[in-house]
């Protein structure tokens, strides 16, 4: 069978690395790699792959986003040459949830969004979770498990030396996290340690808290492993984000954390990542703020136990395998059923 992969340049360091990744653990099963330019000339392009491949995989939303990428009188003309192919969508995230939580208005675009998942032999999701979003609710006849999309390690990561407090590390992008960092519990021997954009109001937060600006994917993944613990939390009284987040969305950095080596701290209200964490036994969740400082006071010997159990997940994020037997599998039922 003829196999690619299509891809288009992402916006974010952090979604190019994963594309970067993805496109590598598959073009060691065969697949080719197939970059769609933006504009018309990429549209061209998943044109022409949907004629000459028997299976075609895209990482949604990359390429076929349907705010951004396509516009609706063209999408009908994607399905009928979609339908030439095999097309797996491996979901990385959800946009139309992620759009109407910041106030946009998504349905106009729901129809897009339905016409390209009407058009998927398969849709990869991480956890049975991700069904509960509005776009993925019906497709279940088409829906496989992937687990957690890879992370590569950095092959020159610096090496974890323990100190005299537990450092505390939160990677995102800042903007609506006031009130999550003002409930973090102040604790002498703990310090929070901060990386993203639009965070600058942190140099005059109170506390051990240090803001150490954006820097690079690559970067980031060489000083994570030298954190305690890694945190994942946004503002839990806001609704609409908790919601779209329990669908898995903040799993990207559950993935960094992890193949880090770092326990991670998670809320409970996000299910898809504190079920990874349960599974694992990699680290605490927490139902409330207050429950912070009980976990951050654990001891040295606690931690590191979660530590080892982070680094077994982050093997398996490292690797890949979950995705590439996944994909295997997939093609040897279309091979079954062309014999």
């Amino acid at each position: 069978m003829k196999k690619c992969i299509l891809w288009q340049e992402a916006e974010s360091p952090a979604s190019q690395k994963t594309i970067n990744d993805l496109c590598d653990l598959t073009s060691e099963i065969g697949y080719d790699i197939v970059k769609a330019p933006r504009g018309l000339r990429g549209r061209f392009t998943v044109y022409s792959a949907a004629k000459n491949y028997d299976i075609l995989l895209t990482l949604y939303p990359n390429y076929l986003y349907p705010q951004r990428t396509l516009l609706n009188w063209e999408i009908s003309r994607l399905s009928r040459a979609l339908q030439k192919t095999r097309l797996i969508l491996l979901v990385h995230d959800h946009p139309l949830e992620q759009n109407e939580i910041l106030g946009k208005r998504v349905d106009q675009y729901r129809e897009t969004e339905k016409k390209i998942l009407d058009s998927t032999y398969k849709i990869l999701l991480t956890t049975p979770l991700e069904l509960q979003s509005p776009s993925f609710i019906e497709y279940k006849e088409k829906v496989d498990y992937y687990g957690l999309l890879m992370y590569k390690r950095s092959k020159k990561s610096n090496k974890y030396k323990e100190g005299k407090h537990i450092n505390v590390v939160y990677v995102g992008a800042l903007d609506r996290m006031q009130k999550a960092v003002k409930g973090l519990p102040r604790i002498d021997n703990v310090v929070y340690h901060f990386y993203g954009t639009n965070g600058s109001w942190l140099n005059h937060a109170p506390g051990n808290i240090v803001y150490h600006g954006f820097i690079d994917t690559e970067e980031l993944s060489k000083i994570l492993p030298t954190y305690d613990i890694g945190l994942v939390i946004r503002d839990l009284d806001d609704i609409g984000l908790t919601r779209y987040i329990a669908y898995g969305s903040a799993l990207s950095k559950t993935r960094a954390y992890a193949v880090a080596g770092l326990p991670i701290v998670v809320p409970t209200q996000y299910t898809g990542n504190a079920k990874t964490i349960s599974d694992y036994k990699c680290g605490w969740s927490f139902s409330n703020m207050k429950e912070l400082g009980k976990i951050f006071s654990k001891p040295r010997s606690e931690i590191q136990r979660k530590r080892r159990n982070a680094k077994k997940l982050g093997d398996v994020i490292h690797t890949g395998e979950n995705i590439k037997d996944t994909l295997i599998g997939i093609e040897e039922e279309l091979n079954d059923k062309n014999n």
